[in-house]
Formats: structure tokens, sequence, C-alpha cells
């Protein structure tokens, strides 16, 4: 069985998914959080797409952006014990900076390059999974391609990077199935993440009307 594999990405409404092979996946890259760094603090081979998390370590702190490219989303989210990641995910070509509001004055700051936006969110043809429509409302549909490993989980994270729903998809069965809308969701950008049975793990970014 083939893994479960496509890039997160802003999808156009109603795309179906291309019958191609050798999809790409998407790099994660980890930023730990401690008295009184990032760690690494400077990534400079970021691509448009990929997925940045931030995970506690020590301490109490954020990751907060100073100075970001032009039309991309800014962010502010506590580190804590409480809170101990955030994720962010750039579709904007540039250099980000941030810091930790709490320590500033103590240098902890930290720093992204990225590279590879195309300006174009569409449904490329690497990729093994259609979600769509986007913008949805009621219903947001997932296609996938055949033979590859089912979705098994869906977590649901606010454009601030905080949890606000799981969705159980390991009893769904086929390669087409619908999740329902729900009042957890406000009118908004979201990021989706989606795990597979292979437990591999991809973000894309949704519109809920």
């Amino acid at each position: 069985m083939k893994k479960f594999i496509f890039n997160p990405g802003f999808i156009a409404a109603f795309l179906i998914l291309a019958m191609v092979s050798n999809p790409i996946l998407a790099k994660k890259w980890i930023v730990n959080v401690q008295n009184y760094s990032f760690t690494p603090y400077n990534l400079t081979h970021v691509k448009a797409k990929d997925t940045i998390e931030w995970v506690w370590q020590e301490g109490t702190h954020s990751t907060t952006s100073t100075s970001i490219p032009e039309g991309a989303d800014s962010w502010d989210s506590p580190i804590t014990q409480a809170e101990p990641s955030f994720i962010y995910v750039p579709m904007v070509n540039g250099t980000y900076f941030y810091q930790c509001t709490q320590h500033a004055n103590s240098g902890m700051n930290g720093t992204f390059v990225v590279s590879g936006a195309s300006g174009s969110d569409e449904l490329d043809d690497t990729e093994n999974l259609a979600v769509f429509p986007n913008p949805y409302r009621d219903f947001l549909t997932l296609k996938l391609r055949p033979g590859v490993s089912p979705v098994t989980t869906v977590h649901i994270y606010s454009a601030g990077g905080n949890l606000v729903r799981v969705v159980d998809c390991s009893k769904m069965a086929g390669n087409s199935f619908r999740i329902p809308g729900s009042s957890e969701l406000a009118r908004g950008v979201f990021f989706f993440k989606f795990t597979d049975a292979s437990n591999h793990v991809l973000i894309r970014r949704i519109i809920h009307e």
C-alpha cells in the first residue's frame, strides 16, 4: 500500500485529485523553547508550506512575530507547560523575525527564511488528497487517491495555533468521505492536520465560512 503523502496548502474549491505518482512530503521543523533561547534560532532553508512547530522545554515563554513579509499571517502564542506547542505554516517568501515577549530584552528571538512560494494555492499534480470545497461551510469532503493509506484522525487548529477540534476518521470507509461542519469553528482560517494509518502527518490551510 502506498503511503498517504501530500503537500499542505490552500486548495481551490472543487478541484479533483491528480492521478500521478511521486508525491512530495513537506518538511516539519522543530524549534525547542527553553530558558532563554529558541533552538535552533535561525532556519534558512524553509520552504513555503513546510510546518514550523515550537515545542516547550522549560520556563514560561511565547513565540510572537515581530517583522514578517507582506501578506504573511502574524502570530502570537504562549509556549508554556500548559500550552506546550504552536504550529505555523508559512505561505509567503521572505524572512520572518519573532521573539519571546517575556524575554525580548534578554535576546530571546529567532528567524526563519522561506522560499519556494509560487503565488498559487491550487492543488498541484504531486498530491494524493483532494480537500474541497475550500472555503467550506456545512461539509468538507476528503477524496483519497486509490491505494494510499487512509486518514485516521484530523486535528483542527485555529489560525493562532490552538487546537479546537479532533475528528476521528478511523471508521470512515472508502476513498471519499465528508467531515461535517461544527459550531466550534467560527468563520476564518484554520489549519487541518491530517494523520494517516502509517502515522504520517500533513497540514492544509482551510477556510471555514
